[in-house]
């Protein structure tokens, strides 16, 4: 092999590595602000997360109320859902909404 493919395989070879190199780089900094945001989510997780251990920690010592049979009521032929209350999943949507930087859905 003369002077001048070797130096074009080695130029080839150096622009390969640093193309790969290069996507290496890219795809570690997308893996990096992913790792911010569930960091985030997490931090922002973390009371509730909390609060939910101690009311299980406290309803293990409490006494259970007595169990009554229910009885099955008259079904109407329509029934219609009743409006969902603001309950512990749209708390913790806004809090997810809120540490990703995102306007809270009121």
């Amino acid at each position: 092999m003369s002077g001048a493919n070797i130096d074009q395989v080695f130029k080839s070879a150096a622009e390969a590595a640093h193309g790969e190199l290069n996507r290496i780089m890219n795809e570690f900094e997308l893996l990096r602000l992913r790792r911010e945001r569930i960091e985030k989510v997490a931090d922002a997780l973390r009371p509730l997360v909390e609060a939910a251990q101690l009311s299980v920690s406290a309803d293990a010592f409490a006494v259970p109320a007595p169990v009554q049979p229910e009885v099955p009521a008259a079904t109407p032929a329509v029934q219609v859902a009743p409006a969902a209350p603001d309950g512990p999943f749209d708390a913790l949507q806004r809090q997810i909404s809120f540490a990703l930087g995102r306007a809270a859905v009121a």
